[in-house]
């Protein structure tokens, strides 16, 4: 059933004006009344809004609505804060007017109805009744019940349960008649951050470039301007349950002093952004007021670090069994490309918050990868896609069963290096049993675990390299 999902802007307006939406003595608090506004944002959809606003009330009982809110508020968390005033209620409305809104607000209820005389282009107005709006549309004229209405629906009202924006509805005893500053911090959902990574590579020097681009995200339903923002790096727990009061009151705490000091940092410091340790998450903190739009997405530079040093490799795992007659060869295996560098002093010398790492090489893009949260002193290892020159061949020459619980192996893997440079490849054999040893081998290994032999190897450009060895298991 075709609905044209639009209203008819007169009615809708002039209901908007003398509806009982407003509640007597009610005192709105725009976003213009702001004062202050500070973001921590969450790396799972999640963030910790604290807005803080001007109001003039007078003494008794007072209704306030906080508008311009996040829709995706999650109601529970809403604190307010004011002075010499005592909270009597607090109600998130946010029932949006929309169309779907509309029609279920106005079931049982009269609309008018327009359709199009096909012959001369006029308007047909007809007064209906709305019986239902779920799945389909039923409306019953003075003459007929209709069930698949193929023209628009004009609303007579709007039901006062209905708003134009998310607002928080506050009823308050003020005690004193003066100016006041009323907080209000929640959490919500919509709004989310990011990091993704450009990694330059310079393969003949070994070094790369490594910019990082922070991306924040808004879905909230509502612009977020001049706000102070925080990042927080780091996977917080969160519950189902309904109750978290205690934990908001605790994170507003953390937001209030957070910002504080880091005014301070970036004062004292430069107009980059500032990191610093929180609890067990790495707090980063953007030095200068932005604005957050809705359905917008907002980068900001976090750091750009040149000259890093990293190594490149070719790694590859045996697919071939280490029991006795195992699978027998494999033919023409690409090994996968890594890329290391180390998050040290001599380089980075930074937490990474997790993001994405896009490399590029001469100006083309070579793969991409993800690493997690990383901390100082750790090391960095990153596949970026499979070798096209270089291929691996592979095979059991030989399988012997030397008594019921022991065996031997003997393979032969060839590495083709069709590339016009050197190639490290770094070669893996999974052997399963209660006690291996190798017999022998034409290149030195070193036992990576308890069930892993590898061998690093360099092959020349335009060449060939053999690997033999010999392995006993003992089940």
């Amino acid at each position: 059933m075709k609905i044209l999902s639009k209203i008819t802007l007169f009615a809708v307006i002039m209901t908007i004006f003398s509806s009982t939406n407003v509640i007597s003595n009610e005192i709105q608090i725009p976003s213009q009344n702001r004062d202050k506004l500070d973001l921590t944002i969450y790396n799972n959809d999640l963030s910790l809004v604290t807005d803080s606003r001007n109001i003039k009330i007078d003494t008794g009982i007072n209704n306030i609505a906080f508008e311009d809110i996040s829709s995706e508020i999650l109601p529970e968390t809403a604190i307010i804060k004011i002075k010499n005033a005592s909270i009597l209620e607090q109600n998130f409305d946010y029932q949006l007017i929309t169309y779907k809104n509309l029609l279920n607000k106005n079931i049982g209820k009269t609309v008018i109805t327009i359709t199009t005389n096909p012959s001369n282009g006029k308007n047909i107005k007809e007064e209906a009744t709305l019986i239902s709006a779920n799945p389909n549309i039923i409306l019953q004229f003075k003459d007929r019940i209709e069930a698949n209405f193929s023209g628009r629906i004009a609303f007579t009202n709007i039901s006062n349960e209905l708003t134009t924006k998310p607002t928080l509805f506050v009823k308050l005893d003020n005690l004193t008649n003066n100016s006041k500053n009323m907080k209000l911090s929640y959490l919500s959902n919509g709004i989310s951050w990011k990091t993704n990574y450009v990694a330059d590579l310079d393969e003949i020097n070994s070094i790369l470039d490594l910019n990082s681009w922070i991306s924040i995200t808004n879905h909230s339903g509502t612009d977020f301007n001049n706000a102070n923002i925080q990042l927080v790096a780091g996977n917080i727990n969160k519950t189902r349950s309904t109750s978290r009061q205690p934990e908001l009151m605790m994170m507003d705490g953390v937001a209030e002093a957070g910002f504080s000091a880091n005014r301070m940092m970036v004062k004292s410091a430069s107009s980059s952004i500032s990191q610093e340790n929180f609890a067990d998450y790495h707090i980063y903190t953007i030095p200068r007021r932005i604005d957050i739009k809705d359905k917008q997405n907002k980068q900001i530079s976090l750091f750009t670090k040149k000259d890093i040093k990293f190594d490149k490799k070719y790694i590859i795992t045996s697919p071939l069994g280490s029991y006795y007659r195992s699978n027998g060869d494999f033919e023409k295996r690409n090994p996968e490309i890594e890329i290391t560098f180390k998050n040290n002093i001599n380089s980075l010398n930074a937490p990474l918050p997790k993001g994405v790492v896009r490399f590029y090489k001469n100006n083309k893009f070579i793969g991409e990868n993800n690493i997690t949260n990383t901390p100082i002193n750790e090391e960095i290892k990153l596949t970026i896609g499979k070798a096209f020159d270089i291929f691996v061949d592979g095979k059991i020459t030989d399988s012997k069963k030397i008594s019921k619980n022991i065996f031997e192996n003997s393979y032969e893997i060839t590495f083709n290096n069709s590339k016009n440079s050197p190639a490290k490849i770094e070669f893996t054999q999974n052997v399963y049993g209660t006690n291996w040893e190798i017999l022998k081998e034409n290149i030195t290994s070193k036992k990576e675990k308890s069930n892993t032999i590898k061998w690093e190897l360099e092959i020349p450009a335009k060449t060939k390299k053999k690997l033999e060895y010999q392995i006993r298991v003992t089940n």
